[in-house]
């Protein structure tokens, strides 16, 4: 007979994360684990061309307490790099939100809040 209680165990290192998605309309509430990376290429096949590597974002999601990988956009991505020097962002809280495309652009507007937790 074993003693393992599975409610004693104690995560050391997660090996891989579950990817956190942005939903148009509903808020998500992260803290910024460490600096944006690019992720891995994704190889095609026959017929689907390679994707670009995304960049990615190592969060807390501040709602369920998971670490959790966040695909960050071109416009997402541009406001950190503007908004905060030298990866000032790491450590930070924030809200971001993802709206709806303007009228005749590709891209969709995100709104991002830096928030006290």
């Amino acid at each position: 007979m074993s003693n393992f209680d599975p409610k004693k165990v104690k995560v050391v290192k997660a090996v891989t994360r579950e990817t956190l998605t942005l939903v148009e309309g509903k808020p998500v509430y992260i803290k910024a684990l460490k600096p944006m990376y690019v992720g891995k290429e994704i190889k095609g096949t026959e017929a689907k061309a390679d994707s670009k590597p995304a960049d990615i974002l190592d969060v807390i999601n501040l709602e369920t307490g998971k670490e959790q990988q966040l695909v960050i956009g071109a416009v997402v991505k541009s406001n950190f790099e503007e908004a905060y020097e030298k990866n000032a962002y790491v450590g930070k809280s924030f809200m971001i939100t993802k709206l709806g495309k303007k009228e005749g652009k590709r891209y969709f507007n995100y709104e991002i809040s830096e928030i006290e937790v």
